[in-house]
């Protein structure tokens, strides 16, 4: 199990783009508490989904796993008009 901090960012960025947690689990096809707990950092997150997330997002995956600070941000905060 992962520290609780460890994926913070995933909820950073997601709030950043104004998606919920249902959206983003909606997305990755699965049920919102997978979601949950992978924010949490109570189930470890598996690589397909960090790199969906990062597509999503437009940010590096190094970037969501806060191993890099340095460029995460590729676009504006907004998502876009179309649904995921």
């Amino acid at each position: 199990m992962r520290n609780k901090q460890e994926f913070s960012r995933l909820r950073e960025v997601r709030e950043d783009r104004d998606y919920t947690q249902k959206e983003i689990a909606e997305y990755l096809n699965m049920q919102t508490t997978q979601y949950q707990r992978y924010e949490r950092g109570e189930s470890t997150v598996p690589a397909d989904v960090i790199v969906a997330l990062a597509k999503l997002y437009e940010v590096s995956t190094d970037y969501l796993l806060e191993l890099s600070d340095n460029g995460g941000m590729l676009r504006q905060k907004k998502k876009p008009s179309a649904k995921c």
